[in-house]
């Protein structure tokens, strides 16, 4: 199924359905939402146990404050709710990828998408589910 934001059904939408069927979560993103929790506070994490992050931090790059900033408040916000978070970085990361699990099942969006307000709500890109 193709998605775009302005079809009716935003990523947001879709990453909070996936969420809330999930014990899993798997987000690939080399951009992050300064402010992240107040993204994540719009997805029900009661049913997610683990939550992965993979993204780069690259030493002298402009959003290496803003993305700091915002890896500490997802380790705050899902910290608080009992989410285990584990963070990966991967310095050629440039895809960006939603994956949502349930014990053996999952689904996944892959995106052209970030992790960022904008990107979840108001882009037009197209995502593959």
């Amino acid at each position: 199924m193709i998605i775009g934001n302005r079809a009716g059904s935003t990523h947001l939408d879709r990453i909070r359905s996936f969420a809330a069927l999930s014990d899993e979560v798997v987000i690939a993103s080399p951009f992050l939402e300064a402010e992240l929790d107040e993204l994540l506070a719009e997805v029900d994490w009661n049913g997610v146990r683990r939550m992965t992050l993979i993204t780069h931090l690259r030493a002298g790059d402009a959003d290496q404050g803003p993305k700091v900033q915002a890896m500490v408040s997802l380790f705050d916000f899902l910290g608080r709710r009992g989410v285990d978070v584990r963070l990966h970085l991967d310095q050629a990361l440039h895809g960006k990828l939603y994956l949502f699990r349930r014990s053996a099942a999952a689904s996944a969006e892959s995106s052209v998408s970030p992790a960022r307000g904008t990107g979840a709500v108001l882009s037009n890109d197209s995502v593959l589910v």
